[in-house]
């Protein structure tokens, strides 16, 4: 399996400090939305003829109509991370009530309406079973996870707490992982999170340091330096999250009708890459 990257894109999102304490000492949120921070859109093999058959009217409508780079923009534009452009975008429809032919058309730019139809029938390469190339999209997400239950210390106290988490990820996860990219971990078992992290960053530009997964546990001595109020206090850490999905069509009940293109799911794996815990606290009046 190849890769070609056509899109490298940073969010420009950050993620915030981890959720304070509501008021009157609410418990914050066990976790907090996935916010991402960076995606990529690139060209992988595949026998999925429906998302071959997207690709193929993308890459006719390019060498057809446009020119330089404007099929870069139109990616950027039909693969953002908001799933309505896509739908909005990329159509298809059975044609004259057969199921074996199709029309695909395409907004190209909502600013001069251009619209582009191709015709094809589907016999052949798109009946599955034939190499082909999608478009597929990579995206990198973090949130806050909290530890459960929160910590609440008396006035002038002291506790040894521990903070447990799971780091890293399996063999099988990440050779998964990186078959839905196109990359290649080899058979070798040792090593495999390491030559992930290596062809991430040299192929995806994701700097993430993914290490074989591990239980980690670490003792936390906690104190309430308030000698009038009990405090409350929330162990946190960062999840990372890496989606990659595929711009197809789905056919309901084997047929083709009136379908927007969609993302199809090819590989969703969390994991954490460091155990050390985040703390916040807030002084509250006992109850």
């Amino acid at each position: 399996m190849s890769t070609v990257l056509l899109r490298d894109q940073v969010t420009g999102l950050t993620l915030p400090s981890a959720p304070e304490f509501g008021e009157g000492g609410a418990w914050p949120p066990i976790v907090t939305e996935w916010l991402p921070e960076r995606w990529a859109l690139f060209e992988s093999e595949t026998f999925e003829p429906m998302t071959i058959l997207v690709y193929d009217f993308l890459r006719i409508v390019h060498d057809s109509f446009l020119k330089g780079d404007q099929s870069r923009d139109f990616l950027l534009t039909a693969s953002d991370l908001s799933e309505e452009v896509v739908r909005n975008t990329i159509t298809c429809e059975a044609s004259g009530g057969r199921a074996n032919a199709f029309i695909c058309s395409i907004q190209y730019t909502p600013s001069n309406g251009l619209n582009y139809v191709f015709t094809g029938l589907l016999p052949g390469r798109y009946r599955g079973g034939v190499l082909g190339t999608e478009i597929r999209r990579v995206v990198h997400a973090m949130r806050w996870q909290r530890q459960d239950p929160v910590i609440q210390l008396p006035p002038g106290s002291t506790l040894e707490a521990t903070h447990s988490v799971t780091t890293g990820m399996t063999v099988g996860r990440s050779q998964r992982l990186a078959k839905s990219l196109g990359l290649s971990t080899g058979t070798k078992v040792a090593g495999v999170q390491a030559d992930l992290s290596s062809q991430l960053t040299r192929e995806f530009r994701l700097e993430l340091d993914i290490r074989a997964e591990e239980e980690k546990t670490r003792k936390l001595t906690i104190t309430n330096q308030s000698a009038e109020h009990y405090r409350r206090f929330a162990l946190w850490h960062v999840d990372h999250r890496i989606t990659v999905d595929a711009l197809g069509v789905p056919v309901p009940a084997g047929r083709l009708m009136q379908c927007s293109a969609t993302w199809t799911p090819r590989e969703d794996v969390e994991f954490v890459l460091g155990d050390d815990p985040f703390l916040t606290y807030i002084d509250v009046d006992h109850s």
